[in-house]
């Protein structure tokens, strides 16, 4: 009878969790199981059910004359049944490394602007397997150009909401990764659907030298970001700011000359260059460091209310920075696009937090 109620509870339990990763579109979790519940009830199965239990009584009252061949009908008919124990175990110990299998496989957000980069292809550079990843791009390479206008700016900030909110809901069961070579407000916007959410992989693309994905490792040796000069020089009647981050390059005076007058707040590391952060760590840090910075200004200069944010640095701090913006605690921060043949330099940027997020501001 035990091995009944433990079966029944089996089945109960499995079709729960069977049901509810088919809801959420997670077939491969789904699948797993089904085979760890099927292992386990042929299993428990294989060891008799009640009806076996009444068969073996009927068998012991009909064949038995002593109680010796009572013992051996009941010996005879307890022993599982070999080949269902067997079958059982193979679906458990399958299910238990499908189980495994998908939880530990990475889900890969990847947005493209620019040219068609993605780790599939490129998957050698990274030590992932061709089934050890499934890769979520957000592509918008064909529509997208640097001579930004209001219609394109809402289409491309439309389809990034749309297919980072399914990211995040297709792999909340998984790891998760990211990579991209995109314009730094699409990847902060980007971060701002991505919201207490954990990246476990960062992966970015050498251009400069290898021409190879890297990931990001876990280390402590990098150069810290430093805030240059002192905010309490700051103009605090001040309503606009520019918060200027040099990591890959240094961004000069003659760049920022489009925001004249404003009070300039820079935040740096020395010797700028490509690929400068090369640690999870050292990415935390900066996109902390700023974004405390960002807080500090707000709590200082009373009348603020926009932050001019020029960012030059590997777009993993981009969409680090986008998932620590703050809709309430922050005044409204204004994410730009550098480039250097316009005469202005940040000829057009994307608001990235408060109501107006996804807002287009030219120049």
């Amino acid at each position: 009878m035990i091995y009944w109620i433990i079966a029944g509870v089996i089945i109960l339990i499995g079709g729960y969790f069977t049901v509810r990763h088919f809801a959420n579109q997670n077939k491969e979790l789904g699948v797993a199981a089904v085979l760890v519940t099927a292992g386990l009830s042929l299993i428990v199965g294989s060891f008799g059910s009640v009806w076996d239990k009444i068969i073996q009584i009927l068998a012991i009252l009909k064949n038995s004359q002593t109680a010796q061949e009572s013992i051996n009908i009941t010996k005879e008919m307890s022993e599982p049944n070999l080949l269902q124990l067997l079958i059982g175990i193979a679906l458990l110990a399958f299910g238990i490394y499908f189980w495994h299998y998908i939880k530990n496989k990475i889900y890969i957000l990847n947005i493209n602007a620019y040219q068609d980069k993605r780790i599939e292809g490129h998957n050698r550079d990274l030590d992932l397997g061709k089934f050890e990843f499934k890769e979520r791009e957000i592509d918008f390479i064909r529509i997208f150009s640097k001579d930004m206008k209001p219609t394109l700016a809402k289409q491309i900030a439309q389809v990034i909401k749309d297919k980072t909110t399914s990211f995040k809901d297709e792999s909340k069961e998984f790891k998760r990764g990211y990579t991209g070579i995109a314009p730094i407000p699409f990847v902060a916007l980007s971060g701002t659907y991505l919201k207490k959410e954990k990246i476990d992989h960062y992966f970015e693309f050498d251009k400069k030298t290898t021409e190879k994905f890297y990931e990001l490792k876990s280390g402590t040796n990098y150069p810290p970001l430093e805030l240059q000069g002192n905010l309490n020089n700051l103009n605090h009647s001040s309503e606009e700011i520019v918060v200027a981050v040099s990591i890959t390059t240094e961004i000069p005076d003659a760049h920022l000359t489009q925001f004249a007058g404003m009070d300039v707040v820079r935040l740096s590391v020395d010797n700028p260059e490509d690929n400068k952060i090369q640690f999870k760590e050292q990415l935390m840090d900066y996109a902390n460091k700023v974004v405390e910075t960002i807080e500090e200004l707000g709590r200082q200069i009373p009348h603020l209310k926009n932050i001019h944010f020029a960012c030059s640095s590997q777009s993993c701090l981009a969409l680090e920075i986008g998932k620590k913006v703050d809709d309430r605690r922050m005044v409204q921060v204004i994410c730009y696009f550098f480039d250097m043949q316009q005469p202005k330099k940040y000829s057009w940027g994307l608001v990235i937090n408060g109501k107006e997020k996804g807002k287009l501001i030219q120049a």
